[in-house]
C-alpha cells in the first residue's frame, strides 16, 4: 500500500498565483466569484456584526475542496456526500477553522435557499444543512452502510481451465493487452511520471476512449457527462478509461516508471503474449487493482481518490453476495419502481451513472436483474476490499434459475 496522501487544498494553496488550479476546481471558483456580491450583501443585512470578509472566504475555501472532489460539482446543488468528505478533511488537517468552515458554508445554504439559486431537492438541502448546523454531528467519515452481521463474499467454483477461459473473454484483459501494444519497448513520460499530452489520443484510442490532450481549458466531456465528441483533457488522468488502466498496469507489475520512461515489465510481456501460465494471474492482479482504485484504496494516476469511491465500494461488495444491488438502483436510482433519494443511489446512478456503465463494459461488473461482480473476478473483489469491510470468503455463488 502506499502512504496516505493529503487529498485537498490548504487555506494558502489557493492564494498562490503560481498554483496549478484543475479546470474543474476553477469552474467553481469562478461561479462563486459570480455570486460574491450577491452572498455579500446578504451577509450584511443578515449578519451585520460577522465579518463577511472572513465567512466569504471560508466558503471559497470549502467550496474549493468540494469541486477537487467531484469533477460534477454543481454550486447551486452541493452533494451532501461531498462536503461531508470535505469537513472530514478539515477535521484531520486544519481543526482550526473547522467551526468557522460549517458556519460559513451554513450561512451559504441558507443564501441559496432565501435567494431562490438552490437548484436541489428539499431533502437534499435539509440532509446538508443538518450536517453543516447540527452541533453533535462529530463523525463526518461516509458510512453508506453498515452490517449487523460479517460480510460474506462468494468465492468462484471455476476450475484453472474454466476460469482462464472466462478472464480472456473480458473486454479489459484485451484493452490492457492492447495499451501495452501500443507502449512497445517504452514511452517516454513526464517529469510528474505520466504520459506526455502528445500520447494521450493514441494511448487512450487503444482502449476505445475518444480523447485528446490540450494545454488548456476545461476537461468538459469529464465534468459535463453528457457531453458528445472529443474529450479534451490537460492530463492523461482526466481521460478516465485511460487514467485506470495506467494504474491498473502499473500496480499490476505489468508496466514500470522510470525518471523519463514508461515500459512494460517481463511480467506484462509475458501476459502481453498471453502465456497461460501468467496470464490467469496478471489478469486476476489487473482486475483486483482495478477494484482498489475504483474502491479507494489505491489513488488515481493523479494522487486523487476515485469520485465516490465510498459509494463504489458498497456495490462493488454487494455485487460479490447473496445481497447484490439492483440494476434499476445502480443504474436508474429507482428501487421497486419508485425513485429513491438516498444517498448510495444518487452517488451511482447520478454522478457515476457513465463511469459504472464503462465498468460493465469493460468486464468489471455483469449486470442483468443486478448488478455483480463476474464469478471468475470474485477472488479479486476479495483481495481487493475484503480485508476492509470485514469480509470472509464463503461457498460459490448458487446458480440463478432462468426466467
Amino acid at each position: 500500500m502506499i502512504p496516505e496522501q493529503r487529498q485537498g487544498y490548504g487555506p494558502n494553496d489557493l492564494e498562490d498565483e503560481g498554483a496549478q488550479i484543475p479546470p474543474h476546481v476553477g469552474r467553481a471558483q469562478h461561479a462563486f466569484a459570480r455570486m460574491k456580491q450577491d452572498f455579500r450583501q446578504w451577509l450584511e443585512v443578515t449578519e451585520p456584526e460577522a465579518d463577511s470578509g472572513q465567512t466569504m472566504g471560508t466558503v471559497s475555501f470549502v467550496l474549493s475542496n468540494c469541486a477537487a472532489r467531484d469533477v460534477h460539482w454543481i454550486l447551486t446543488e452541493p452533494s451532501v456526500d461531498t462536503v461531508r468528505e470535505v469537513l472530514g478533511f478539515m477535521e484531520d488537517h486544519f481543526p482550526d477553522i473547522l467551526e468557522d468552515a460549517k458556519a460559513g458554508m451554513g450561512r451559504f445554504m441558507e443564501f441559496l435557499d432565501e435567494s431562490q439559486l438552490y437548484s436541489g431537492s428539499d431533502e437534499s438541502y435539509e440532509q446538508v444543512y443538518e450536517l453543516l448546523v447540527d452541533d453533535d454531528a462529530e463523525e463526518y467519515s461516509l458510512v453508506l452502510i453498515q452490517e449487523p452481521q460479517p460480510v460474506v463474499i462468494y468465492s468462484s467454483s471455476l476450475d484453472q481451465a474454466q476460469a482462464l477461459a472466462a478472464m480472456e473473454a473480458l473486454p479489459f484483459v484485451s484493452k490492457a493487452r492492447a495499451l501495452l501494444r501500443w507502449m512497445g519497448k517504452s514511452k517516454e513520460i513526464t517529469a510528474s511520471a505520466t504520459l506526455r499530452r502528445k500520447d494521450i489520443a493514441a494511448a487512450a484510442a487503444t482502449l476505445g476512449e475518444d480523447a485528446v490532450g490540450v494545454a488548456t481549458g476545461y476537461a468538459s466531456g469529464f465534468w459535463e457527462p453528457d457531453t458528445e465528441g472529443t474529450l479534451e483533457v490537460r492530463s492523461a488522468s482526466e481521460a478516465p478509461r485511460l487514467d485506470l488502466y495506467w494504474q491498473m498496469l502499473r500496480y499490476a507489475g505489468l508496466m514500470e516508471l522510470t525518471s523519463t520512461r514508461v515500459r512494460p515489465t517481463a511480467f506484462g510481456m509475458a501476459f502481453f503474449e498471453a502465456e497461460p501460465r501468467v496470464s490467469a494471474i496478471a489478469a486476476q492482479s489487473l482486475a483486483t487493482t482495478a477494484y482498489q482504485v475504483l474502491g479507494g484504496e489505491l489513488p488515481r494516476s493523479n494522487g486523487e481518490a476515485q469520485l465516490g469511491h465510498r459509494a463504489v465500494a458498497v456495490m462493488l461488495m454487494s455485487g460479490a453476495t447473496e445481497d447484490p444491488l439492483t440494476a434499476d438502483y445502480v443504474l436508474h436510482g429507482i428501487d421497486d419502481g419508485q425513485i429513491v433519494l438516498d444517498d448510495l443511489a444518487n452517488t451511482l446512478s447520478g454522478l457515476l451513472h457513465n463511469s459504472v456503465q464503462r465498468w460493465i463494459e469493460d468486464g468489471l461488473l455483469e449486470v442483468g436483474e443486478h448488478v455483480q461482480i463476474p464469478e471468475v473476478l470474485l477472488p479479486s473483489v476479495a483481495t481487493a476490499l475484503a480485508e476492509t469491510f470485514g469480509a470472509s470468503i464463503g461457498a460459490p455463488r448458487p446458480v440463478r434459475p432462468r426466467r
